[in-house]
């Protein structure tokens, strides 16, 4: 096997006199040289562009804080205390009891608390709103009269603790700050 020879890198050559003279273009007329625009950094070096920064950044965050609203939620999950068998309860008691405890607690999620909202208190008798249609247990017999007020009850005591607190998006403050300054700007000038 045969070593391959050792090439020379590519020299650089010296410029020649045609390429020192004047480029053309095809019709034989100079061409202007190309003068790329250079790049203006003069606007940051404004004495005031820091100031400029600082102020557009406490305004982008004053927005987001006023846009950041804390909202209760109610648990979608019941609580324990809610679910809890009594110990006299067997076996398949409990299973039942469970199942309409969830049940009940489906039929609060989805409309009592529309109604009833955080820290509102509810009333001493369950509104007819908290009802189940017995049709969707497996076991009809349980969903009594008797068990919509032991339920009820449950969900009075349990009512203050079943919530969370969450934090959304939120910019109705707009509309209520423009119309503050509406009425206040025209008094102030």
């Amino acid at each position: 096997m045969a070593k391959p020879k050792y090439v020379d890198p590519p020299v650089r050559k010296e410029t020649t006199e045609s390429e020192n003279e004047i480029r053309q273009d095809y019709w034989g007329r100079p061409l202007k040289p190309v003068r790329r625009p250079e790049v203006s950094r003069r606007g940051w070096q404004h004495p005031l562009a820091p100031i400029v920064i600082i102020i557009l950044f406490a305004l982008g965050a004053v927005v987001a804080l006023l846009s950041r609203q804390a909202r209760m939620q109610l648990l979608s999950e019941p609580p324990g205390a809610f679910v809890a068998p009594l110990p006299e309860w067997q076996a398949p008691r409990r299973q039942a009891e469970q199942r309409l405890a969830r049940a009940y607690w489906a039929c609060v999620v989805n409309g009592l608390q529309f109604r009833y909202s955080y820290g509102s208190a509810l009333p001493e008798v369950a509104p007819e709103e908290f009802r189940i249609n017995p049709m969707t247990l497996p076991d009809r017999s349980v969903a009594t009269e008797q068990a919509r007020d032991f339920y009820w009850q449950r969900l009075r005591k349990l009512w203050p603790y079943a919530w969370r607190r969450i934090y959304v998006w939120d910019t109705n403050w707009w509309p209520r700050f423009l119309q503050y300054l509406d009425e206040r700007l025209p008094k102030l000038l």
